[in-house]
């Protein structure tokens, strides 16, 4: 294979219409530029581009294999891009230890905000208190749209169905959620 970013500097050089607004435009030294994709002109054995002193010109083959480079850049952009949504966007489980009490005021309705805003996240909260499992751990579950489409379950999550009560709708937690003054 080839070196891959003499492919993206070619590519580029073609996009900007020359060595000196590619470099402009990547922040590179146009001898650099230059250099790699002569390298590459020369690892492939043929000319990508006909240079003069006042001019550059693709060639029939440079154009062919530059239509390929480009699908390239877009696609490693595209990946970039995804990975960078996915690190933009909360998801995971956040664990929480609060007193049952405290529970029963404003932060049941504060983390069922936060899990209507956030449905990639599941919440975890300690809360020792009879009736919430073996060592007092309660689970939240999302109110996105899988959420949503099952509504909340009695046993999901006792602490929120004692806000809420048992049986209610995402819609009722949403409700509730808005209803909360923010803070």
């Amino acid at each position: 294979m080839h070196d891959l970013n003499a492919m993206f500097l070619f590519a580029k050089v073609v996009e900007h219409g020359g060595y000196t607004a590619a470099a402009r435009v990547l922040g590179m030294q146009t001898s650099r530029i230059s250099r790699h994709v002569t390298e590459l002109e020369k690892a492939l054995g043929v000319r990508l581009l006909n240079r003069t002193t006042r001019r550059m010109s693709v060639t029939d083959v440079g154009q062919t294999f530059y239509q390929h480079c480009a699908a390239l850049v877009a696609e490693a952009e595209a990946a970039t891009e995804i990975i960078d949504r996915t690190r933009s966007i909360p998801q995971g489980i956040v664990r929480m230890s609060c007193p049952v009490p405290l529970l029963e005021t404003d932060v049941a309705v504060i983390v069922a905000r936060y899990l209507v805003e956030n449905p990639l996240v599941r919440v975890q909260i300690d809360a020792p208190a009879a009736g919430c499992g073996d060592r007092g751990r309660c689970r939240c579950r999302p109110a996105g749209a899988a959420a949503a489409a099952r509504g909340l379950r009695a046993g999901d999550a006792p602490v929120v169905q004692h806000q809420f009560g048992t049986g209610r709708q995402p819609e009722a937690v949403r409700e509730a959620a808005k209803a909360a003054p923010s803070g």
